[in-house]
């Protein structure tokens, strides 16, 4: 019970960012880190804008070892869904 407990608000951002697109991450600790300030237009101009490149980044230091080696498709996922 303590590791389900433990886990809940990591799975719960995990979720919002695989099946919304949205980094939900109040205290700042969450795997993936969201820049403002970088507009998705650019996208219609350059598929490798800074955009795609910058908007969202992993955090090395947040990813649970669990998922270290899904990391990129974790951030792949997100970012196509957003």
């Amino acid at each position: 019970h303590l590791l389900q407990a433990a886990a809940e608000p990591c799975l719960a951002a995990l979720a919002s960012w695989i099946y919304r697109g949205v980094v939900a991450d109040p205290y700042d600790e969450f795997m993936l880190v969201g820049f403002e300030g970088v507009s998705p237009q650019s996208l219609a101009e350059d598929a490798n804008s800074a955009y795609w490149t910058g908007r969202y980044r992993l955090r090395q230091e947040g990813v649970p070892g669990l998922l270290r080696p899904l990391a990129p498709l974790v951030l792949a996922a997100g970012k196509h869904i957003n």
